[in-house]
């Protein structure tokens, strides 16, 4: 999972043109794999056809969001650490001994 109960989110992927809007995140929906979201900002909505695509207006109202849609914005957590030679973006975990 990418995001946990309570962080802020940015949506990087979405069917109504949503991607970079901000959304705060709340609790996992029953499925395991979505979250339920509030918005930051206003998102854009769409009703859907088969293939055609009617653009809505914008709406502030909750919605639910997969997690694989949503990157968090935080700092990164303390066993994650970006080790030399990885790559700009890459994220090794580095295990903690307990």
């Amino acid at each position: 999972m990418n995001c946990r109960q309570g962080d802020i989110a940015e949506i990087i992927f979405s069917e109504c043109g949503n991607e970079g809007r901000r959304v705060a995140v709340g609790k996992l929906a029953p499925c395991g794999c979505c979250w339920g979201i509030q918005p930051l900002q206003p998102l854009r909505t769409a009703a859907f056809f088969g293939s055609l695509v009617i653009p809505g207006g914008e709406t502030m109202r909750e919605d639910i969001y997969p997690d694989i849609w949503l990157r968090p914005i935080r700092d990164p957590d303390p066993e994650v650490d970006a080790s030399e030679g990885a790559d700009l973006g890459e994220r090794v975990v580095v295990e903690a001994a307990c």
